[in-house]
């Protein structure tokens, strides 16, 4: 089985080769798939990234959750092994959520997700009061692999979101 840093560079090298054009188009899907998850499970405190260059955008995501009376968090990096969650008044928070949106470099079809590799969300995720909290990964098509490898720490998700079903 590949490598997870093999992984991680095929994954990034396929990100430089996408047009940006047909990234808007599936982020706009994937974005709508995400409202209707919302919607369908009555989720109303919701932790979603700030998306990077190479990860699903979410900004417009963030705005629309907002614009529906969600309660959005945000995870904020504040040292080499720890996030927080703050709100968009940069308030910190450490409350319950129902849903974590969360990027990865790849993720499989039964649920495993291959991060950066720095492990901040399994430590996160791992904390005891969002054990019980759903984890929603988001990406597109051609981030979905057969198998990664996965270790213990490894925490998997509970759904994945794509441009196309999976």
């Amino acid at each position: 089985m590949e490598t997870k840093n093999n992984i991680r560079k095929r994954i990034k090298n396929l990100f430089l080769k996408q047009n940006r054009e047909e990234l808007d188009i599936k982020n706009k899907e994937i974005q709508e798939r995400v409202l209707e998850y919302i919607v369908k499970n009555d989720v109303q405190n919701i932790c979603i990234y700030e998306n990077m260059n190479d990860e699903v955008g979410t900004k417009q995501l963030i705005w629309e959750l907002e614009k529906a009376g969600k309660s959005v968090y945000t995870p904020q990096v504040i040292s080499e092994t720890e996030m927080i969650l703050i709100d968009i008044q940069y308030w910190v928070y450490e409350k319950n959520i129902d849903v974590f949106i969360i990027p990865g470099r790849a993720f499989t079809i039964n649920w495993k997700r291959l991060g950066r590799g720095k492990w901040y969300y399994d430590r996160f995720l791992a904390k005891k009061q969002y054990k019980h909290s759903k984890k929603l990964g988001i990406c597109y098509d051609f981030q979905i692999l057969e198998g990664i490898q996965t270790k213990a720490h490894d925490i998997n998700m509970n759904t994945i979101i794509t441009n196309t079903d999976v």
